[in-house]
């Protein structure tokens, strides 16, 4: 994998913290776990992700998950899942490698500075988005 490009077929996992964050018998994720944040480094929204494709088994998945767990203090109960392209067709938004936490580390960019079309774009995501659960 070349890790200066996340191509559109690449998957890319949000690991899900808190049973609230996804609803395992609608197999749906919660919109607003794919909100912007400010990130400090660039100042700009991003959407923390994992580029999880050169990943063979779903037990290295969650081990990605529970070693980045170290920051939240808790194991991941699921992740969503979606290819960079299905994220690229929504607006302008775009999926980049952030390595400086982990080489597996991407960021959603690109994000709208409106909360609402934000909340929008999170929405129709949360449509496409698959759900793993522990």
């Amino acid at each position: 994998m070349n890790f200066s490009l996340v191509s559109d077929q690449e998957g890319l996992s949000r690991f899900l913290f808190h049973n609230k964050d996804f609803k395992e018998s609608s197999g749906k994720i919660q919109w607003n776990r794919l909100m912007p944040m400010r990130g400090k480094k660039f100042n700009r929204l991003e959407t923390s992700i994992f580029r999880t494709s050169t990943l063979k088994q779903d037990k290295e998945i969650w081990e990605l998950g529970d070693d980045f767990a170290g920051l939240q203090r808790k194991p991941p109960k699921a992740i969503a899942v979606l290819q960079a392209e299905q994220i690229r067709n929504k607006q302008k938004l775009d999926v980049i490698p952030e390595t400086s936490t982990h080489p597996l580390h991407a960021v959603i960019v690109n994000w709208p500075e409106a909360k609402d079309r934000q909340i929008e774009i999170c929405k129709e995501l949360k449509k496409e988005a698959k759900l793993r659960v522990r």
